[in-house]
């Protein structure tokens, strides 16, 4: 038990720090390349997209690799390395070029991080569905931490362009935390490669996972709904300062949605036991359009604290959960790591790339002759219908089998 509870506080210090590391830019990356840099819309929809391509060639490059050529630990470690070096130069930049490389660069290095780090917690947890939303929970607080910190050392009694030009300071501390967890990863409990994984880099019983119609189906359904979620990272922070709220509230404001996301995760491994994986995805995506509901209605606080606690609530309910669902139809634990690369190819890569476009477009097309202003209520509409129906689709036609007793396995049909 000791044990196993040293591994868990291990595994959550992990956690609290890879979220650490992106929760310190990922809420003002586009305000600084639209506010600092001066960039357009469609200029930072463009650079941002590069998450999401970059995302998918090395989540391919964790499939073929972790756990074949070398374990998932050492993967995680040197991906962060260079992932610090690269970011850390781009402080350097100001040129569009130049950035789009070097944030391309880092992307690419960053991008196979997030399922190195899943697979690692799902290696080391025998009961994912019970013990690995707790562990997650740790994702949430280090990303709520991050921003809450630099907003009120860094940020606080600033405004306008002497608040903007201390952003950048926001990636070199990500960098730095790079460093720190390419130290960490030596410390981390580590699965030795086994000889039959080596025979083949070719996933196939990963690739055989999604082949069964109930997961390919929900496969489709993690995609749309992280092309919404990156629509609504990309946008919120200038949506929060448009409707006129100071900067250095923006960082600690949309914090509220990882201390709901914080809070869910801590809950989750209950709901799944108790109420099955289909109950708790719906209510993941009904606070999808919830979410766009508050902020198409308005721009009073209420309103948009309301969206940010929907979005905890929807990452946690549907993409965590869809997570722990597709690893408990992994047969042996060798596949874990490549499935869960899969994963973030749909999310981090297709998803992100394709929201931060649409984002971008979206901004531009909805801006009105004032410059710098946004029509959201067009703007905000759009992700609403798409969630609407992606909800609607997913009640009609993901049917659960019932649960047998003492469980929380649940399987699946369409």
């Amino acid at each position: 038990m000791e044990k196993n509870s040293f591994i868990k506080l291990r595994l959550s210090v992990l956690m609290f720090l890879q979220f650490f590391c992106s929760g310190i830019i990922g809420p003002i990356m586009s305000l600084y390349l639209m506010k600092y840099l001066n960039f357009s819309g469609d200029g930072a929809g463009i650079i941002l997209s590069m998450a999401g391509i970059t995302a998918i060639l090395s989540s391919i490059m964790g499939v073929l690799v972790s756990g074949k050529l070398m374990t998932v630990n050492r993967l995680l470690g040197i991906c962060h390395l260079l992932a610090a070096a690269f970011i850390i130069m781009l402080t350097f930049q100001k040129h569009f070029g130049s950035v789009l490389f070097l944030y391309l660069m880092y992307t690419l290095c960053f991008g196979c991080t997030n399922g190195c780090v899943s697979a690692i917690v799902f290696q080391n947890q025998k009961d994912a569905g019970k013990n690995y939303g707790g562990i997650q929970m740790w994702g949430s607080i280090g990303w709520i931490s991050a921003g809450w910190l630099f907003s009120f050392f860094w940020l606080r009694n600033l405004d306008g362009a002497e608040a903007m030009s201390r952003l950048v300071d926001s990636l070199k501390i990500s960098g730095g935390i790079s460093l720190l967890l390419f130290v960490y990863t030596f410390f981390l409990p580590q699965k030795k490669l086994e000889s039959y994984t080596r025979k083949s880099l070719l996933p196939r019983e990963a690739i055989a996972v999604f082949e069964k119609p109930r997961n390919l189906f929900l496969a489709a359904v993690i995609f749309i709904t992280f092309c919404s979620f990156q629509y609504y990272l990309f946008s919120i922070s200038p949506f929060l300062l448009q409707s006129r709220y100071d900067e250095a509230a923006i960082m600690p404001l949309s914090g509220v949605a990882q201390i709901s996301e914080a809070i869910s995760l801590g809950i989750l491994g209950y709901f799944i036991t108790r109420k099955g994986y289909k109950k708790v995805l719906c209510f993941g995506l009904a606070c999808n359009v919830l979410r766009y509901a508050a902020l198409l209605a308005s721009t009073a606080l209420p309103f948009v604290s309301g969206a940010l606690v929907c979005h905890g609530l929807a990452s946690a309910f549907f993409f965590t959960a869809a997570c722990i669902y597709l690893d408990s139809q992994c047969r042996d634990s060798s596949v874990r790591a490549s499935v869960q690369q899969i994963v973030s190819i749909l999310a981090y890569g297709f998803g992100v790339s394709f929201g931060n476009l649409f984002a971008g477009r979206a901004s531009t097309l909805f801006g009105t002759e004032a410059a710098g202003f946004v029509n959201y209520t067009a703007f905000w509409g759009i992700p609403l219908a798409v969630s609407l129906v992606i909800l609607i689709l997913f009640l009609f036609f993901f049917k659960a089998h019932p649960q047998k007793q003492g469980t929380g396995a649940v399987g699946f049909d369409i």
